[in-house]
């Protein structure tokens, strides 16, 4: 595991041209958009390879191992890269009995919900284990959707010319997806916003 580890640490500093001081963002969702097997995974490079290996064995560990959940994905996670992270989300996706507290931490971490490199595997996560979180971990998540803060700052950087109306509509957007992995445990007022989203949006897929 720590070999595997090893190796696509030092495949990912140098693949990036700023090496080390690139860290945490890899980038490694453009050639690998989800950990698990998938049609758009280049699987045919050495980084999608090493990434293939590692999660086959962390996850063997695990399910042979069920005590090691814990340690295996610390082990992976202190390699601090984002598909670092990736990964350790994921197993704690597919694994059953998992342990919730640690399931808790990463989705109550801002900087993962606001993270785009991890954005796959914390989507799946949430949509999992959403209804597990008590009422006031939930609150949490979705005072993160309302104010939408990050991306509002984001969205001011990145756009200086549109008009105020489409930055909120890219803001509503946003929000709108961020909705969707946990639109199954919406109640009331929440329920209610997401459906007029989805029809501001024409969104027809979901």
């Amino acid at each position: 595991l720590e070999m595997l580890c090893h190796h696509l640490r030092d495949s990912i500093i140098y693949s990036l041209r700023k090496g080390e001081r690139n860290k945490p963002e890899d980038f490694s969702y453009i050639q690998r958009p989800s950990i698990e097997n998938h049609e758009q995974n280049r699987d045919y490079t050495i980084d999608c390879l090493l990434i293939t290996a590692l999660r086959d064995v962390a996850e063997g560990i695990c399910r042979s191992n069920p005590l090691d959940i814990q340690r295996v994905i610390k082990i992976i996670e202190s390699y601090e890269w984002n598909v670092f992270k990736r990964i350790g989300l994921h197993l704690l996706r597919v694994i059953e009995n998992t342990p919730l507290d640690m399931i808790k931490e990463r989705l109550l971490d801002k900087e993962l919900f606001y993270c785009s490199g991890t954005h796959h595997e914390y989507y799946h996560l949430l949509k999992k284990y959403f209804h597990s979180l008590i009422n006031k971990e939930q609150d949490t998540i979705l005072s993160w959707i309302d104010t939408a803060d990050k991306w509002r700052e984001d969205v001011e950087k990145s756009d200086t010319e549109s008009p105020p109306d489409q930055k909120e509509k890219r803001i509503r957007w946003w929000q709108y997806h961020r909705l969707i992995p946990i639109q199954e445990n919406l109640t009331d007022g929440w329920k209610q916003r997401f459906i007029d989203l989805k029809e501001e949006l024409r969104d027809p897929e979901i």
